[in-house]
């Protein structure tokens, strides 16, 4: 997969199969910098990247069995690829160990989020350092996105059938039933998200504010069915 990557000109950011980041100039056509990540995941296969302008996030992970060594969970890595610094994310092998491999990522600069096979839904706020949190779904994540703002919150989709609005500590404040695993989910405000479901619906979703103390057991949906595709 390729992103398109800001911050150093304009560059595109391809996945190769040896485990490298290539950043190549699309004004230009020539290589910007390639990076090998060997040296922070030690042969892990690159599973997903987000990026906030030149930082990218990097989630590597073995599938079931395929680890030589028998470890397991997920490694996570941050590269400025307009500095050439980075690093691995403290902890995050054995906080995601045991739930399943990883289905989605989400990073907005400071919250980096992973949603696995197992159901768990985790999160580490990087700019703060703070301990990651979990909370879980009733079957696979399939989704995950930030909500902007400044509560550091983080909306999710699941096989389940369900959205969940998490906030800043990994706590519940919202669920919402669709009837149909999510597959798709963004938020492209503090109060609205937009959901895709496996059954060809997408939905609308007013996301509550967080401010009250006791938490909304429903998230409200203005048009619950916005279109089904054909």
């Amino acid at each position: 997969r390729d992103y398109k990557v800001t911050g150093v000109q304009t560059c595109a950011l391809p996945i190769s199969t040896k485990r490298t980041l290539v950043v190549w100039s699309l004004e230009t056509g020539k290589l910007h910098a390639a990076y090998s990540v060997d040296g922070v995941a030690k042969g892990t296969p690159l599973r997903f990247t987000a990026h906030v302008e030149s930082v990218i996030a990097c989630v590597h992970a073995f599938g079931d069995g395929d680890d030589p060594d028998g470890g397991k969970g997920v490694l996570a890595a941050l590269l400025d690829v307009k500095t050439g610094e980075g690093g691995a994310v403290k902890g995050a092998r054995e906080v995601t160990e045991g739930e399943g491999e990883p289905r989605c990522l989400t990073f907005d600069g400071e919250l980096l989020c992973v949603g696995t096979s197992g159901g768990a839904v985790i999160a580490w706020n990087v700019g703060e350092a703070y301990a990651p949190w979990k909370g879980y779904h009733g079957g696979e994540v399939g989704c995950v996105a930030n909500v902007p703002g400044d509560a550091a919150r983080i909306v999710s989709g699941g096989a389940d059938g369900r959205i969940i609005l998490w906030d800043g500590e990994g706590k519940a404040q919202a669920r919402m039933e669709v009837g149909s695993p999510v597959t798709a989910i963004h938020a492209p405000s503090p109060r609205l998200a937009l959901a895709g479901t496996e059954d060809g619906a997408v939905h609308v979703v007013a996301l509550c504010d967080g401010r009250s103390e006791e938490h909304t057991s429903e998230l409200q949906s203005p048009c619950n069915l916005v279109c089904r595709l054909l």
